[in-house]
């Protein structure tokens, strides 16, 4: 069943209203209305009203067209934080041409080309394992960006910046915070992996059994799995 896009958007507005985390994309809504028109054009986007959607589909499509709508406005509020971070990145894909697509590749080339792309977004020093502790947005922004240009990429910036480099960063000691170990992880010069699995679930986190009992006695762990 193909829902109108008109429904859609009614959709959105009440959602927005009591979900404060989409308030900035009522604005959006609300430029796309022929009733915004009549706010003064130098009002700012981020301050306008939500006006009642009234518009066609096919009225809302052309209004995409318009060269009066304020692009850079609504790509401020689309990307809501991190606005150098996004930038930066952006600038990189679309510069850089590594980030070309390529296609028919091997499983070993894409492996290969994930990295040689995920090094590219390191070596920009946007972004941190760091970052978990002071702006953990940044990270999250970074993700975001690394999803445009490659879900291969982005999956393996999630392994190297959340599971193994936010596990050192939150349960690592001193040894592992102060020689270097964690500017290592941000360059990529030490590639972490995540091991997560059992004969009975696979890789199902949830539905999985292993225990693992701390032994004080013998200072030892005992791990029970099935």
């Amino acid at each position: 069943k193909i829902v109108s896009g008109l429904h859609i958007l009614s959709v959105f507005q009440k959602i927005m209203a009591t979900n404060n985390s989409q308030k900035r994309l009522s604005n959006i809504l609300n430029q796309l209305n022929a009733d915004s028109q009549q706010q003064s054009p130098s009002t700012p986007l981020s301050v306008q009203s939500c006006a009642n959607i009234s518009q066609s589909p096919k009225e809302l499509r052309e209004k995409w067209m318009d060269r009066s709508l304020n692009i850079s406005e609504l790509q401020r509020i689309l990307d809501h934080d991190n606005f150098e971070l996004r930038a930066g990145l952006r600038r990189l894909i679309a510069s850089d041409p590594i980030f070309i697509a390529k296609y028919h590749l091997s499983l070993a080339e894409e492996r290969e080309l994930a990295l040689q792309r995920l090094k590219r977004f390191t070596d920009t020093k946007l972004f941190s394992v760091r970052n978990f502790r002071d702006n953990p947005g940044a990270i999250f922004a970074a993700h975001e960006i690394a999803g445009f240009a490659d879900g291969s990429m982005a999956t393996k910036m999630t392994v190297q910046f959340n599971l193994f480099g936010g596990t050192v960063l939150k349960l690592g000691t001193h040894r592992h915070h102060c020689n270097g170990f964690l500017d290592e992880i941000d360059s990529l010069r030490s590639i972490g992996c995540f091991g997560l699995t059992e004969l009975g679930f696979g890789n199902n986190a949830v539905e999985m059994q292993t225990t693992a009992t701390y032994e004080a006695a013998t200072g030892t762990w005992l791990i029970d799995t099935p």
